[in-house]
């Protein structure tokens, strides 16, 4: 007699699951910036992705970051004139300060964290776009189940940023001449070419938007 084997189906990603969006800004220029407010709703089960916005008068880059003293993994940065914006993971469940440091000295820095829960992987983004046009406008692919997170800069006064087909999290100046926002959405449905606005209210010296899919 023989038995038949059971058919087993493959196992299905849990979605990913993001929560609530903490953002920090700092009103010094410096080298080196320690965000002491953004990991508060990091859980143990989930990846700290931080977003961070740096100005300077001369091009900036960074050259490390860590989250309570664990170093991170750069994901997609992106630079217009000499604004930075860029994406890093920290590891799965890291709290503590978010300490940034600058290759050169930059006028004032802002950063935020979006804690995302079920990562296929935290290092490798599914996919990644950028626009520096006004307003901007940008697509991104995304896996069922994934995440796009997006960040946006307008080099103008009293200023917002509105997002399209993204929800926006938060919109701050770090400066009074600058404006960072950041958006984020978990998608059921894989998503081909979503197209993504992030308009500014007013005309800036300079614009840059950042889009990421993770999985």
């Amino acid at each position: 007699m023989s038995f038949p084997f059971p058919i087993v189906a493959p196992a299905v990603p849990a979605a990913v699951n993001q929560g609530a969006v903490l953002n920090q800004i700092i009103t010094t220029d410096g080298t080196s910036f320690t965000f002491t407010s953004i990991s508060a709703n990091v859980a143990f089960d989930t990846y700290p992705i931080i977003g961070v916005m740096l100005r300077s008068a001369s091009t900036p880059d960074i050259a490390s970051m860590t989250m309570g003293g664990l170093p991170c993994t750069q994901l997609y940065a992106q630079l217009a004139g000499t604004t930075l914006l860029a994406f890093y993971a920290a590891p799965r469940g890291a709290t503590g300060n978010v300490v940034v440091t600058s290759s050169v000295t930059c006028v004032r820095a802002a950063a935020c964290v979006f804690p995302l829960a079920n990562l296929a992987s935290s290092t490798t983004p599914a996919d990644a776009n950028t626009n520096a046009s006004d307003p901007m406008v940008a697509t991104i692919n995304c896996p069922a189940n994934g995440w796009i997170g997006g960040l946006a800069y307008n080099g103008s006064t009293s200023d917002n940023i509105v997002w399209s087909n993204l929800t926006e999290k938060f919109d701050v100046q770090p400066e009074s001449v600058a404006c960072f926002s950041g958006a984020g959405d978990v998608f059921a449905s894989a998503q081909t070419a979503r197209s993504i606005t992030a308009n500014p209210a007013n005309a800036g010296s300079g614009q840059l938007l950042i889009l990421m899919a993770m999985r």
